[in-house]
């Protein structure tokens, strides 16, 4: 069985494509606010922020060439894709009231289950485990992603910004559609459905609307 230092370099990698995302996401929804400080792209610009997390993906990526596993290299790479096509599948969805329970699974599956998974499925591969094992671990991943992406999504509705360290009500402002959202828009009746589509048709949501 696996014994060393490896399992460092490969949950650095893990933590570089995170940082990376983070970086990447902060400047695409303008956030200004993450774990109770300002955004990188607040502090530095967004040429700044974009430029950090290109460095810190190409560090995960010769840091997983260092290793020399050509299957933890398969692994982060078709997680690092299914993390950018689900946050393009976010962004094309964006202010899309129709959008179903289904489709949000399968977008927050994509851009936040997969690192989760891909996390647990390296630490199954230098562990040198039997099949079986590894799937579980997949799946674990997996399942546990979707919760924290449902769960951070609630917060976002539901939090107070000193309890959760970023701006309350973002999600809306930016016209996202997460499952609170979706719950709300599918069981709310007509007069309130009229409410939403009319502050979602705005292209900027204040305070005051909300």
């Amino acid at each position: 069985k696996y014994s060393g230092k490896r399992h460092i370099n490969l949950a650095s990698v893990i933590e570089f494509i995170h940082t990376a995302t983070l970086l990447h996401d902060d400047v695409v929804d303008n956030s200004t606010k993450r774990r109770g400080e300002k955004t990188a792209n607040v502090v530095w610009g967004n040429k700044s922020s974009i430029l950090v997390g290109d460095f810190l993906l190409s560090k995960a990526f010769k840091i997983l060439v260092t290793d020399g596993s050509l299957k933890c290299i398969d692994i982060i790479s078709k997680a690092s894709e299914k993390i950018s096509y689900g946050e393009v599948k976010q962004l094309m969805n964006v202010g899309n009231l129709n959008l179903g329970e289904t489709e949000y699974l399968d977008t927050i599956d994509y851009k936040t289950a997969e690192l989760f998974s891909a996390a647990c499925q390296i630490s199954a591969e230098i562990s040198e485990i039997d099949n079986n094992k590894k799937d579980s671990l997949k799946d674990f991943g997996k399942f546990l992603g979707i919760a924290y992406q449902i769960v951070d999504d609630t917060l976002d509705y539901f939090s107070e910004e000193k309890t959760s360290g970023k701006e309350i009500g973002n999600d809306f402002k930016e016209h996202k559609m997460t499952l609170p959202l979706i719950l709300v828009y599918k069981r709310c009746d007509k007069k309130e459905k009229n409410y939403i589509n009319f502050i979602n048709s705005k292209k900027i949501i204040t305070n005051q609307d909300l």
